[in-house]
């Protein structure tokens, strides 16, 4: 087995924190704890809905990078209107920049740098917030990051989860709707030396009981109502392993609401651990590697995953897929057909139930009703009038 190595309303607070290397697990009082974060505003549709969508792997170069000089909105093209969540969370997997990938990076097999006019592109699929905190982020070191999120930036979407120091790389995610206020962290496993947040050196926030914990801490004094989890692991083309199942203990016991991951380039079934749903892995959403998923016997599906709130503060998993395999597809992801979805996604969880090409799973987590929210009346037979 081989493993993997390891705008829009938008209001940004950032205050100074004092990194000293390696957090220790955080008990003392919230007040103690700096209320730092991305904020993100969103507004329920006229029937009261708020949707949240996660979406996996993306990036734009390497086995298409001719395509992407010639005509890299043919890459998207199938996947038009698919980012459709009020809010739509992607992981980009890889540098933005017109520099080169940088020397020394080891044992790594694979490293990517896609071209400046690629951050245009991933903004017109839909999506408005990107995850960085992934083993392909810091490819073309710092300043590759930071070309990437001002390049982002320029073209209307948000980046989270890497920086030059771990005060910047932990700053949860803040999305506040009617019902409340949901916190999403940026993890991955942890990249090696080169790629690992420190207090002087960038990367990102590697997956330990302390930052975990850290992470929450900081979401929760922020005004999180409820916390989502981000989370890069895993190995590629293979099962859900003991190193994720490690991790997400460790999320379960910070106190995450939600695990969604990304990372191994395939679906992943949903887990529920002490209440916590886990999504182990969606795959990829667009993705232009030539892919190994025949080497592997794996199937090249990716998936996405909608958390629906209702004006009354419940909600729902709306789950859908889209075919990522480029050697099926040439190198144009789309989405599933209703036959396609209904050979990926009833695997999942046992729960989850499917109409056309749309899954529905319950979801456990409760938000507060949004104002003005008011219950339906009933008569005394127990029916609406």
């Amino acid at each position: 087995m081989i493993t993997r190595e390891r705008g829009i309303l938008i209001t940004l607070t950032v205050l100074a924190l004092s990194g000293t290397g390696v957090l220790a697990r955080h008990t003392a009082d919230a007040a103690t704890i700096p209320p730092v974060g991305i904020h993100r505003a969103l507004t329920a549709g006229d029937d009261g809905v708020v949707t949240i969508q996660f979406l996996g792997d993306t990036m734009l170069g390497d086995g298409a990078e001719d395509t992407v000089t010639t005509d890299a909105a043919r890459l998207t093209a199938l996947m038009a209107g698919f980012a459709d969540g009020d809010i739509s969370i992607a992981n980009a997997e890889g540098p933005i920049t017109d520099r080169e990938v940088r020397s020394g990076l080891g044992t790594r097999a694979y490293a990517y740098a896609s071209q400046p006019k690629v951050a245009g592109v991933l903004a017109a699929t839909g999506v408005d917030i990107f995850s960085l905190a992934n083993n392909h982020s810091m490819d073309v070191g710092l300043d590759g990051l930071r070309d990437t999120q001002r390049l982002l930036a320029d073209a209307g979407v948000l980046t989270w989860g890497a920086g030059a120091t771990a005060a910047e790389a932990e700053v949860p995610l803040l999305l506040d709707t009617p019902n409340g206020t949901i916190g999403v962290l940026a993890v991955g496993e942890d990249f090696g030396s080169d790629r690992r947040a420190t207090a002087t050196t960038p990367g990102t926030i590697p997956a330990t009981p302390q930052r975990l914990q850290r992470g929450v801490d900081l979401a929760r004094a922020a005004g999180a109502d409820l916390v989502v989890a981000f989370v890069h692991w895993g190995d590629n083309y293979q099962p859900v392993n003991d190193e994720q199942r490690s991790v997400a203990r460790m999320l379960v016991d910070a106190g995450v609401n939600l695990v969604v991951g990304t990372g191994p380039h395939v679906t992943q079934p949903v887990e529920v651990i002490d209440g916590v749903p886990i999504a182990w892995s969606l795959g990829n959403f667009v993705f232009t590697t030539p892919g190994r998923f025949a080497g592997y016997s794996a199937e090249g599906y990716g998936l996405s995953l909608t958390l629906v709130i209702g004006a009354d503060g419940s909600t729902r998993f709306d789950w859908r897929c889209l075919v990522t395999d480029n050697l099926r597809t040439d190198y144009q992801a789309r989405p599933c057909t209703p036959s396609e979805t209904l050979h990926v996604l009833p695997f999942l969880n046992s729960s989850l139930t499917v109409a056309g090409t749309v899954g529905t799973m319950p979801s456990p987590l409760r938000l507060k009703p949004a104002p003005g929210y008011a219950a339906p009346t009933t008569t005394s037979s127990g029916t609406s009038p």
